[in-house]
């Protein structure tokens, strides 16, 4: 009796030795594993954007992924009940905040179209006051993305093609350096910058100084050409009166 009493104590001791051990491993090693797992699937930089049309929910109105090529797209994908998804608002706005929408646009995507209905999107714009486009995936964004969290945020380069891609929260501050290397920049003014106008037109602006500079003398030289004959003339005519006064 009392040898059994020892085996079943034995027997209880290793199973919870071995439930200890295997809740800790796992509590170690499923987060890592989660994290690669959606790094790994995400796209690779260079992948070409997918296209799409969907009601952007923000203006009523349809829109078209095409549209937006020349400028960088920061898609977010978000979920309404993702604990960090709201951390992105602050971001978004920043984002507009900080670069010319003539070069950047933001939008985002409810990657769960049965939990995200219209009306749900439409609390959550008016609640953090929203003005960029917001969609309802349709069933092909998300999976061509292959996102399986949110908050995921890709950039789009100009020319409409992965750059970068990042799972969970990020600020500017991180985010930033990417925007800036895909950015595109200003065009040069008109007919080059200076340097390169007076490099190749220097002689141009030098013969039409020093033409200025000759017609100014010129023109001078004759207005005292005009004025002196005038005196002349009105000197000649004061003589012919006195003498015609004298006799």
């Amino acid at each position: 009796m009392k040898t059994r009493k020892i085996f079943l104590f034995t027997i209880l001791t290793l199973f919870i030795s071995f439930t200890f051990i295997v809740l800790n491993q796992t509590n170690s090693v499923l987060p890592f594993e989660r994290e690669t797992f959606y790094k790994t699937n995400l796209l690779q930089n260079g992948t070409p954007a997918i296209d799409f049309t969907l009601k952007d929910i923000t203006s009523q109105s349809m829109k078209s992924f095409s549209s937006f090529e020349g400028k960088v797209v920061v898609l977010g994908f978000f979920t309404s009940y993702g604990e960090f998804d709201t951390l992105m608002m602050d971001v978004y706005k920043e984002i507009l905040t900080t670069y010319s929408s003539s070069k950047i646009a933001v939008m985002m995507m409810a990657m769960d179209p049965a939990t995200d209905d219209e009306p749900t999107v439409q609390s959550i714009i008016d609640s953090f006051q929203i003005n960029w486009p917001v969609f309802r995936d349709d069933g092909t964004v998300t999976p061509y993305y292959e996102v399986y969290a949110s908050p995921t945020v890709y950039l789009i380069t100009p020319s409409q093609s992965v750059y970068f891609h990042h799972v969970g929260p990020i600020d500017l501050e991180n985010l930033g350096p990417e925007i800036d290397i895909i950015i595109p920049d200003d065009p040069p003014p008109t007919g080059g910058t200076i340097p390169e106008f007076w490099q190749k037109n220097w002689i141009w602006v030098m013969l039409g100084g020093i033409g200025t500079i000759v017609l100014s003398g010129l023109l001078i030289y004759r207005r005292r050409i005009v004025v002196h004959n005038k005196k002349v003339r009105a000197e000649k005519f004061k003589r012919r009166q006195q003498r015609a006064r004298k006799r």
